[in-house]
């Protein structure tokens, strides 16, 4: 499902009314690149349109998540980034700034697989995410400075 329409159609089927924040909030989302949660999201549609509520920006993220349109990700931390569906990839999570690299490894991929087969496992889905110090906060460490946050 990647239309617009077919997502509204899918939500007047379950009884959901299609308001003009719903449209909205979709049509940004898309625009998105990397990982947003939802405070976040919902403070970068309120400059733009001053009338969305937070509750329906939490709201249409969860319905964009059930409908593949949107991916929720926790990475531990208790807050649920989503991201706009993409294909597989996997993440590197950096545990002092919080900056979220996506990478896709074509090795990893296929060992997983052979890893599967060899132990008669049938797998639904997978994530892979390695956590540790990106190459900017070693780089301010090493100078004395004190890292902020970013992602």
């Amino acid at each position: 499902m990647n239309k617009i329409n077919d997502f509204l159609d899918a939500l007047k089927q379950e009884g959901h009314r299609i308001t003009n924040q719903r449209k909205f909030i979709y049509r940004e989302f898309l625009k998105e690149k990397g990982h947003v949660n939802a405070d976040e999201f919902y403070q970068k549609l309120k400059r733009k349109n001053a009338r969305v509520s937070y509750t329906t920006v939490y709201r249409t993220l969860k319905l964009m998540n059930k409908y593949d349109i949107a991916k929720g990700v926790d990475f531990g931390d208790g807050t649920t980034r989503y991201e706009v569906g993409t294909e597989h990839h996997d993440h590197l999570i950096c545990v002092k700034c919080g900056r979220i690299i996506e990478f896709m490894s074509q090795k990893i991929e296929l060992d997983q697989d052979r890893i599967t087969v060899e132990f008669d496992f049938l797998p639904h889905h997978h994530r892979l995410e390695i956590y540790g110090v990106c190459k900017y906060c070693r780089e301010r460490d090493s100078e004395g400075e004190t890292p902020g946050k970013g992602a």
